[in-house]
């Protein structure tokens, strides 16, 4: 008796073709679905970072713009007071250090009694669980010290920041040097504009396991803050004597 084809079911090239074809499909579903998933954990972990200066960024500039400095060639000022306000950048080979006095310092505790004035130092140091790797550091003392040569308790403020470079407007131009308020040609000033730039790194290190710097990428963030306390009495004075009013025809 002949037997029909379909009795036979499929032949073993067959089976192995369609095996192929259903391993070829998984392949590539697979693939797709790791490339999604490598997509999402790129994007959130960038997400992380850019949260993480935007929330640096807006506290420079809430204690930038409260910066106080006090100007001892005005009535009633002495020296001792003069010493104890202080806007500074310092700069060494890659690292610049901002400190300054505030006026927007707010207790920790509630109603305690402590000053609104205070003195911040911001700096980028080495991170000591992840060699390799450096933090943004801010502190701030609930009251202005008696001298700067101490740093205070320095927090971390913003992780796996490369580094923080700053330019300050004089009025004139863009100065990458130092800042000093009390002495030399910046003596009793404060800059009119910082502008501020932050390297981060995109990529957070994972502890124990070795760090590929060829596989490593990096962004940029900025902002410019204006101080309103650059502008001194003097100078305010002598602007608003500028100003022509003229009567409404």
């Amino acid at each position: 008796m002949e037997v029909s084809r379909k009795q036979l079911g499929f032949t073993l090239i067959e089976v192995m073709i369609t095996i192929a074809i259903l391993a070829g499909m998984v392949l590539f579903i697979s693939q797709m679905l790791r490339g999604s998933f490598d997509m999402r954990a790129s994007l959130s972990q960038k997400n992380r970072v850019t949260g993480r200066m935007n929330r640096a960024m807006l506290q420079l500039n809430q204690d930038l713009t409260h910066v106080f400095v006090l100007d001892d060639r005005m009535p009633g000022r002495s020296d001792q007071v003069h010493k104890r306000t202080l806007f500074r950048l310092e700069k060494s080979t890659s690292i610049d250090t901002l400190s300054f006095t505030y006026m927007g310092h707010r207790p920790r505790n509630q109603n305690a009694f402590e000053s609104n004035l205070s003195y911040v130092v911001y700096e980028v140091q080495a991170s000591k669980k992840m060699p390799g790797r450096s933090h943004l550091f801010r502190g701030e003392y609930p009251r202005v010290p008696k001298n700067f040569k101490e740093k205070p308790t320095m927090q971390l403020f913003a992780e796996y920041v490369k580094s923080m470079s700053i330019e300050l407007w004089d009025g004139e131009k863009w100065r990458k040097d130092t800042w000093d308020s009390s002495r030399g040609e910046t003596n009793n000033r404060v800059p009119h504009m910082v502008r501020i730039t932050l390297v981060a790194w995109n990529q957070e290190p994972i502890e124990g396991v070795a760090i590929d710097e060829s596989q490593e990428t990096l962004t940029q963030y900025s902002t410019v803050v204006y101080i309103p306390g650059a502008l001194s009495f003097t100078e305010l004075k002598q602007r608003m004597s500028s100003f022509e009013l003229k009567a409404i025809q």
